[in-house]
């Protein structure tokens, strides 16, 4: 069966986020191409070879750093739209330590040709187990090339107790008026932030944002990207494939 094409737009911040992203660069590139604005500092950015042929990577140190300074919604259009200009027929947001299921181009990218869709997010725990927590966690990812949603600041965001004065963290697209939102249900999108390298011992974010958390419902076990993989159990950081 043909399935639409795709294209994945992820905003990357270096650091241990070239890990989390080169740990399943490979894995999406069987699915699509893939745009990387890397936004990292001239100082702190890195090159890397052997890429999938598929991948284009953008530097565009032009947004900013750091949690409080880091102007993410408009990373986020520059993404969208250099995504868009690819031609594919749905365009997926992902970020740098999220990984999407082999079952995703069957399930969903054929419900992306015409609506957007919003999927929930797993999270991975240092024990290598996965949890659900419910609706908190069903986030906006596939869409239409053509729908050209925007990226509102987030009231919900700005209002929150944990609201730390920049605006432009946990950005939602908002579609255009008239257009279908769908909610799939389904272990589809994967996020590992917790569960592997330095981030995973720190939960802050979660403990702030997260319904529920870090008790949220077991549910059965994804395989993992091969080398994001060898790194959560061997310690081989991806970027080492790629040097």
């Amino acid at each position: 069966m043909q399935f639409p094409t795709a294209c994945f737009f992820t905003v990357c911040g270096g650091g241990e986020d070239y890990e989390f992203l080169l740990g399943s660069i490979e894995h999406h590139a069987r699915m699509g191409t893939q745009v990387v604005l890397d936004t990292t500092p001239p100082e702190r950015a890195r090159r890397f070879r052997k890429l999938p042929t598929t991948v284009i990577w953008l530097h565009a140190p032009a947004y900013g750093s750091g949690w409080k300074e880091f102007r993410y919604r408009a990373a986020l259009k520059d993404a969208m739209d250099a995504a868009c200009s690819t031609g594919a027929e749905v365009i997926v947001h992902l970020d740098s330590d999220e990984f999407f299921s082999t079952g995703t181009p069957e399930a969903l990218f054929p419900l992306a040709r015409g609506a957007m869709i919003e999927v929930e997010t797993y999270h991975w725990m240092p024990d290598g187990t996965v949890r659900s927590f419910g609706d908190s966690e069903f986030h906006r990812r596939l869409w239409p090339s053509h729908m050209s949603p925007t990226w509102p600041i987030n009231s919900a965001w700005v209002q929150s107790p944990n609201y730390n004065g920049n605006p432009d963290h946990h950005a939602v697209p908002l579609p255009p008026q008239g257009s279908s939102v769908v909610r799939v249900d389904g272990p589809f999108h994967h996020h590992v932030h917790y569960a592997v390298g330095l981030k995973s011992q720190n939960d802050e974010t979660a403990r702030t944002t997260i319904n529920g958390w870090p008790d949220g419902r077991l549910i059965p076990s994804t395989p993992w990207p091969d080398r994001l993989r060898r790194w959560k159990e061997s310690g081989v950081k991806p970027s080492e494939s790629f040097a």
